[in-house]
């Protein structure tokens, strides 16, 4: 016995729904070619609005099962931003829009330019904070072979979403916008998502991408916090040393006072360093 269609639930979800967005999509899934004449929605008479409307509900209702998410060809999507905009799209302007549709894997992720092609031997990239914008490097350089390390001042990774927990924080905008590109589909809770989802979703990316923190600064944060060094973990920056002898005197001084807590990853660096020279 096949599922039983309700019709009008589909039409009440139908009116509801923003009708250009809508369209574009049904559109893509089916290559319907009564709505594909139709122009951008804005510019529509309100019995064609209607007659679009009807014909989404019609296709709803008996074509759903046969659509499956693909990518479009570079053709089609001129086709679907004419249809949108009511006009052609630039050259430029196109690469740029499909883009931030993102039916790639890794829309905008850099390449390098020959198979043979990689980073210096010994080359090392430091990401200054565990927040969106330094999760999202780290994956691009992970992508191209490049090692890094996420210097991150808190103890887990998160930036805004960590730091801030007042009551009922969350995002403003669709939970399903704020994804990066290359993470799609996460089984989002909430519309708008809370802040612990938030930040779940980037423990989750750091994850499924591979990560490189510092796990002995992470572990020094939180012995830190236990001894009631919270201020200092404030107030601290980190050091990123090549040479000791190339410090300026303040950097100097700031070492110093790093070094009477004990800090074991600036000693460890320190002695590698001086191994090395």
């Amino acid at each position: 016995m096949g599922d039983i269609i309700d019709t009008d639930y589909i039409r009440r979800a139908v009116e509801y729904s923003d009708l250009a967005a809508l369209r574009i999509s049904i559109f893509q899934a089916t290559g319907d070619e009564e709505i594909g004449r139709l122009g951008p929605v804005a510019t529509l008479s309100e019995d064609d609005k209607t007659r679009l409307r009807e014909r989404c509900v019609e296709l709803i209702e008996s074509d759903l099962a046969s659509w499956t998410l693909r990518a479009p060809s570079d053709d089609e999507i001129n086709l679907m931003l004419d249809m949108v905009l009511g006009k052609p799209t630039s050259p430029g302007d196109f690469e740029l829009r499909k883009m931030v549709l993102s039916f790639e894997d890794f829309p905008g992720f850099a390449e390098w330019s020959s198979p043979e092609a990689t980073a210096p031997e010994g080359f090392h990239v430091a990401i200054i904070g565990g927040g969106f914008n330094g999760i999202a490097t780290g994956v691009q350089l992970a992508q191209l072979g490049i090692e890094f390390t996420v210097y991150e001042r808190r103890d887990e990774l998160g930036g805004t979403w960590s730091i801030n927990r007042y009551p009922d924080i969350r995002v403003d905008t669709l939970s399903a916008s704020y994804e990066f590109s290359f993470e799609k589909e996460y089984p989002w809770t909430e519309y708008f998502a809370r802040g612990p989802e938030v930040k779940g979703y980037l423990h989750h990316i750091a994850k499924k991408f591979g990560e490189a923190i510092d796990k002995v600064r992470a572990e020094e944060t939180r012995q830190m916090k236990a001894d009631g060094y919270e201020p200092i973990l404030k107030s601290s920056r980190w050091c990123l040393l090549k040479r000791k002898d190339n410090l300026t005197k303040k950097q100097t001084v700031k070492l110093r006072e790093l070094l009477q807590y004990n800090l074991q990853s600036v000693k460890a660096y320190l002695m590698r360093e001086d191994f090395n020279r």
